[in-house]
């Protein structure tokens, strides 16, 4: 998309709308964003292409992307892992930290709890 220009990306259509909203998380080198759209009334992390428009959701299946207000997504510095908390595969009150790989299309669980794993950050960077 050519600087300057102004582009709706994506609109929200669930009538719930979000508990509240992570912020949006530019990959580096700017060509795509991540943020958080409802899918099947499930708040998950969703990334655009801003080059090709493509949208992939991170992970499959039901869960509640979200966490707890306040909680950030993460990126890796070359921006091929993301770092997100996810109630995928636990109880609803529950969260675990999970990895997805963008480049291979694959996540997995980062930590198996018990309890709430939340608040991921990638800096410094180690080795997953």
């Amino acid at each position: 998309m050519p600087a300057g220009l102004d582009r709706e990306l994506i609109v929200e259509e669930s009538a719930q709308g979000l508990k509240w909203e992570l912020p949006p998380e530019v990959r580096p080198g700017g060509q795509s964003i991540l943020y958080v759209l409802t899918f099947e009334n499930w708040p998950q992390v969703h990334c655009l292409d801003l080059v090709t428009g493509e949208l992939l959701r991170l992970a499959e299946g039901p869960g509640d992307d979200t966490a707890f207000q306040g909680d950030l997504l993460s990126c890796s510095y070359d921006g091929r892992f993301v770092v997100f908390s996810s109630n995928r595969q636990v109880p609803l009150n529950q969260r675990r930290l999970w990895l997805a790989d963008l480049e291979l299309r694959t996540w997995r669980p980062l930590t198996n709890g018990p309890g709430t794993d939340c608040c991921a950050s990638s800096r410094p960077m180690v080795a997953w």
